[in-house]
């Protein structure tokens, strides 16, 4: 299960479809959690990532605490500028297994101008802090690293590891800009390179040459490297494996929507092979309305996964980068 406990983010990333949105209206409600928790023996793990911020929720570390009951291991994505020493002490306290923080650049240049409005100097203290804060505790709380590579942060990859090494952090989630939803995303990935067979071509080449490097230099300095898109990257758009496994999970939005992937879980642009795509989302039912294993089983959700394993694809995952394995 992945969970959004909150649509609210507080910073504007260029490369976000929804931006920074406030108001406590965003965050998801304790009726809801609370219709979730009684379904939680049908899951194998949650994720509490969406597309807000979870560390906003204020009560994040309540709700990692009814999930833990239930023996199951709970995971998140945060953006790390609210990951205070109080905030990772409540995290370590509440039995949260693992904890990934975006961190997209590794000089302030960098990291500041692609996620807007976060101190790097600031984000790196609250690492620091938290990595000495588990050690000090013997928790078994992970903490990683995840970038996102694009244009704008290639010449910060081989900073990677060294940065990792100051920062107590032996786990790297790497994956390209994969989620497009304007023309500055395209712009952004080095999926408009592959796609482009053109003079940039060479820098596509120097990219996945220093996307190697990064994985070769953590492993010898015995960190764990999870590269979650295609290497190389090629032009063809031949749909595989999707990234998201729609299969085998579902998302629920802050507001009880259950949909088969975050991509689908809310009404966004997508930019794809080029050219702008109408908003899209895919909504299969309503945690307000009716129980989740209900809208497992009911017809909409049932021919979903049939047609998908089939290989016939709805438009709305057509025009994601992710059914391709990019």
């Amino acid at each position: 299960m992945n969970i959004e406990p909150t649509y609210r983010c507080n910073l504007k990333c260029g490369t976000c479809p929804r931006k920074s949105i406030e108001g406590e209206g965003f965050d998801m409600q304790p009726e809801i959690f609370a219709r979730i928790c009684a379904e939680l023996d049908y899951a194998r793990a949650v994720d509490l990532t969406g597309w807000g911020e979870p560390l906003l929720h204020p009560d994040l570390d309540g709700m990692i605490r009814k999930i833990k009951h239930h023996r199951i291991p709970v995971s998140m994505t945060s953006n790390g500028t609210l990951l205070s020493e109080g905030m990772t002490m409540r995290l370590i306290r509440s039995g949260l297994d693992r904890i990934a923080v975006s961190v997209d650049g590794m000089r302030p240049e960098t990291c500041e101008s692609i996620r807007r409005g976060l101190s790097f100097r600031a984000l790196s203290s609250n690492l620091k802090n938290a990595a000495s804060m588990i050690r000090e505790a013997s928790s078994s709380l992970e903490l990683s690293l995840a970038f996102t590579i694009q244009k704008q942060n290639l010449s910060d990859l081989e900073l990677i590891v060294p940065w990792m090494r100051e920062h107590g952090i032996k786990i790297l989630h790497l994956k390209h800009l994969n989620v497009l939803s304007n023309e500055f995303d395209w712009n952004s990935s080095l999926i408009s390179l592959a796609c482009s067979r053109g003079k940039e071509s060479g820098l596509l080449r120097a990219a996945e040459a220093g996307i190697r490097e990064v994985m070769k230099e953590a492993s010898k300095a015995g960190m764990t490297v999870n590269f979650y898109s295609q290497l190389p990257l090629e032009p063809t758009l031949q749909p595989q494996l999707c990234i998201a496994a729609p299969l085998d999970s579902v998302y629920i939005s802050f507001d009880g929507k259950v949909s088969p992937c975050c991509h689908l879980g809310h009404l966004v642009s997508r930019y794809f092979a080029g050219r702008l795509r109408p908003h899209c989302d895919l909504i299969l039912g309503d945690l307000s309305r009716n129980r989740l294993v209900d809208i497992w089983n009911a017809t909409p959700y049932a021919e979903f996964r049939n047609r998908f394993a089939g290989g016939k694809y709805p438009a709305s995952c057509e025009s994601c980068y992710l059914l391709y394995g990019k």
